[in-house]
């Protein structure tokens, strides 16, 4: 029984021992990351240090420019003593990134141009010559070298702050890491706690033993001092990391500052260790705080109370800080002393405004989404219900369609029967103008022949299936060349590239090639040199096939119109045809999930072009 409870503590401190590895580990990536945010704010801020400068110098230059009085140049000679210092300590922070490093000779060069120019307005004003000092200024020059800094300052801070934003997430997943970390640690403690709770009773001789060890041991450590240093530099380390200082304040107004609590308020750290007046800590608080911070610290000496505050601070250097400062009152030697920690939470101030900012954006957002999703909802029900009643009506026209021309028929029959009887036995009887009439009527009545039975085609591809397979594009193509050219006497040059396997209804798609090879021929008939090409091109998710004539072509005004029932163009007047043919294409190419189109100029020829899907 003792084997099988030591060796289940041994599994829970080996346990213990994997997840302190990952969380001391996974604490390293997230100190690194939070150390590269840092350095990318400073970049930040003191980009926007040197846009300050640069704009103190031209206020100060324009100040002198107009009033001629040299107290208005002290921006400029403040700027002028700094600027270039900044610069150095920005080219300093930036140069280890490429696309800082790329931009920062051309920040000096513009900076050094604005120097020179107004250096050469204020020489000017003092020689006199303030007029031609200020149609220098009026010329822009000086603003457009103000804005070229603004603009390329702009856009490395832009840069920057996508820097910062990508290391936040990596934050955010480090910490969230650390958690999961610290949960598999807390329920390995708890293993090990009811480990050693069902083995005390056990093994209580043997605890005793191990006191009286560790109380030995804890006697040799006191003498360790050496050691001791080492861990105090090592919490001076986690101090600047985490960016951390203590102090130790006495009841005369006395401090004394860590190393870190130093670097935070941007002193000189070799005055560290020594005792200072606390009037040195109240004086870099921001006024408006001031007030809050001695108050918490004058209550807590009072009635030896804790105390938390979260106050500004104003460093040497002009910018600003937020401290989180603790404290509490201790006793030494008789004599009370309030010992605290300032922690700079100066970039967790900026990331809770920039995300409260984000959230606000996002519920904007949502907002719009969602109407824009209810809209888009209702336009979907709207156009389901047109498809509809449009699907109904185009059933309703092609069985009226089909009912008319079939009914047409069998007058239609009679006319042409009667008037083929006229013509054979009644033609000797009839003078010259009635054998003309009589032709008239029977071409006639053959039109509307060929007319009847297109439309009846056209009606009956609305009620026909498509059932595909392999066609062989080649192979069905050359031999309807042959068909048209013989059937058409056409003289044309039929030019057809390799066209491969399409997946179709090879009846129907041989309807397709034959109304379009037929046009092609008819109309390029008329030229010297006719010439039709036929070919093809595959894309990702279709095949294009087109046909090709150097013939009348067509106004491209009219392109939509071509693939309408009866529809003829301009250019077809004298031609035979009815107007039926582009349209039975459209129909069946819009069967098989294609498209059909058409190019051309009037007397330039045209392409006719359609598409069907590589697979069925």
């Amino acid at each position: 029984m003792r084997k099988r409870v030591y060796l289940s503590f041994l599994l829970a401190a080996l346990l213990l021992g994997i997840t302190s590895y990952f969380y001391s580990r996974s604490t390293t990536r997230y100190i690194q990351t939070v150390l590269r945010v840092q350095q990318s704010q400073r970049v930040v801020n003191q980009l926007e240090l040197v846009l300050s400068l640069a704009k103190d110098a031209e206020t100060g230059e324009r100040g002198y420019v107009i009033t001629r009085q040299e107290q208005f140049l002290e921006p400029y000679v403040a700027a002028q003593q700094n600027v270039q210092r900044e610069l150095a300590r920005l080219t300093a922070l930036a140069r280890p990134k490429p696309f800082h490093a790329a931009r920062l000779p051309q920040l000096q060069r513009l900076v050094r141009a604005e120097e020179a120019f107004l250096d050469e307005t204020i020489r000017l004003t003092r020689q006199g010559q303030s007029g031609a000092a200020a149609q220098l200024i009026i010329g822009g020059e000086g603003k457009r070298m103000l804005d070229a800094i603004r603009r390329l300052i702009a856009q490395m801070q832009a840069h920057e702050r996508q820097e910062l934003a990508r290391l936040l997430g990596q934050v955010k997943a480090e910490a969230q890491f650390n958690n999961a970390v610290n949960l598999v640690g807390v329920v390995v403690l708890v293993m090990l706690f009811t480990l050693a709770a069902y083995t005390i009773n056990q093994d209580i001789n043997r605890q005793q033993q191990l006191r009286r060890e560790l109380t030995n041991k804890n006697d040799a450590l006191a003498q360790l001092s050496a050691g001791q240093r080492t861990l105090l530099d090592q919490l001076y380390e986690a101090q600047s990391i985490a960016k951390v200082g203590s102090f130790d304040l006495d009841a005369n107004g006395l401090f004394i500052g860590t190393p870190q609590l130093y670097q935070i308020y941007g002193w000189d750290l070799a005055l560290s260790g020594q005792r200072a007046p606390i009037k040195l800590l109240l004086e870099a608080l921001h006024p408006e705080d001031r007030d809050l911070v001695m108050n918490a610290v004058q209550t807590s000496f009072r009635e030896q109370l804790p105390y938390e505050t979260q106050h500004r601070i104003n460093l040497p250097d002009g910018t600003q800080r937020y401290l989180l400062g603790r404290g509490k009152t201790v006793q030494h030697d008789g004599l009370t002393h309030l010992q605290g920690t300032v922690m700079d939470i100066t970039d967790r101030i900026q990331y809770e405004q920039q995300l409260q900012q984000l959230n606000r954006n996002l519920q904007v957002t949502n907002d719009e989404l969602s109407t824009a999703l209810e809209e888009l909802s209702a336009a979907s029900r709207q156009i389901k219900q047109y498809s509809a009643e449009l699907e109904q009506k185009n059933q309703d026209l092609e069985a009226f369609s089909y009912s008319v021309s079939h009914d047409l028929k069998t007058p239609l029959r009679s006319v042409l029967s009667f008037g083929g009887i006229l013509e054979e036995e009644y033609a000797l009887a009839l003078d010259e103008e009635g054998r003309r009439l009589l032709d008239i009527v029977l071409k006639s009545a053959h039109t509307m022949h060929e007319l009847i039975e297109a439309l009846l085609q056209f009606s009956r591809l609305g009620r026909t299936a498509v059932h595909k397979e392999p066609v062989d594009m080649d192979q069905l193509v050359r031999v309807l060349v042959t068909q048209v050219a013989e059937s058409q006497a056409g003289q044309a040059g039929i030019e057809v590239g390799a066209l491969g396997q399409a997946w179709a209804d090879r009846p129907l798609i041989r309807q397709v090639w034959f109304n379009l090879l037929s046009n092609a021929v008819k109309f390029s008939a008329s030229q010297l040199a006719p010439r039709i090409t036929v070919g093809c091109r595959r894309q990702e998710q279709e095949t294009i096939y087109f046909v090709a004539d150097n013939g009348l072509g067509f106004n491209p005004r009219y392109a939509g119109e071509l693939f309408g029932v009866f529809k003829r163009l301009p250019s077809a007047e004298g031609l035979p045809g009815t107007g039926v043919g582009l349209a039975i294409c459209h129909r069946i190419v819009a069967n098989h999930g294609g498209r059909i189109w058409a190019e051309g100029q009037e007397g330039h020829g045209a392409t006719f072009y359609f598409t069907l899907p590589l697979h069925p």
